[in-house]
């Protein structure tokens, strides 16, 4: 069959290409391989890992474990999820799973555990329910996601109880503010 390197075009493929394309073809067929078989199979591959980088994103096993976990929650929960999420922790979502490190989590949460650290928890907790959709799925052996420990825990401000009188002042003084409404 006849292989074709391709049009002649200066810019896009200029003698010196061609001749180099060339010889890889005759290297070929004297390996006793077909080049245009050779190339069709290249292609396929670049086209998989194509695929596979896509499905094996961070944003990719975000939308499985939201589609495995959003049943059963409510409109507002999942919409919170996706906006953490994306908000958040947006420059996790194009990295392949494989690739994201426990520094890039951490960079994700740091900035958030000062001023807003119950969203930092929850971002913590939706990485590593992602990375544990990862690992039940065969893409990756373990979990980088940090430790429960190593983000702070918000303040609490724990309010007196009322007891005795001043219950029932409090139960008459919001009977008393529903009637003005």
């Amino acid at each position: 069959s006849i292989h074709s390197i391709g049009p002649y075009d200066k810019k896009a493929l200029t003698l010196s290409m061609a001749r180099d394309k060339r010889d890889k073809a005759r290297n070929l067929v004297k390996e006793g391989k077909c080049p245009n078989a050779e190339r069709k199979r290249e292609r396929e591959a670049n086209m998989l890992a194509e695929r596979l980088k896509k499905e094996n994103s961070f944003a990719a096993v975000f939308e499985r474990w939201m589609t495995n976990t959003e049943k059963g929650l409510t409109a507002e929960t999942v919409r919170q999820r996706r906006f953490e999420i994306q908000r958040h922790a947006k420059a996790l979502l194009a990295k392949p799973i494989t690739d994201v490190t426990r520094l890039d989590i951490v960079a994700v949460l740091e900035p958030l555990e000062a001023d807003l650290p119950e969203t930092s928890r929850n971002v913590r907790q939706h990485i590593n329910a992602i990375f544990e959709t990862a690992i039940d799925a065969g893409l990756i052996a373990g979990n980088p996601s940090p430790t429960r420990r190593k983000i702070k825990r918000r303040a609490v401000r724990p309010h007196p109880a009322l007891h005795g009188g001043r219950f029932q002042r409090f139960l008459i003084e919001l009977e008393i503010g529903r009637a003005h409404v």
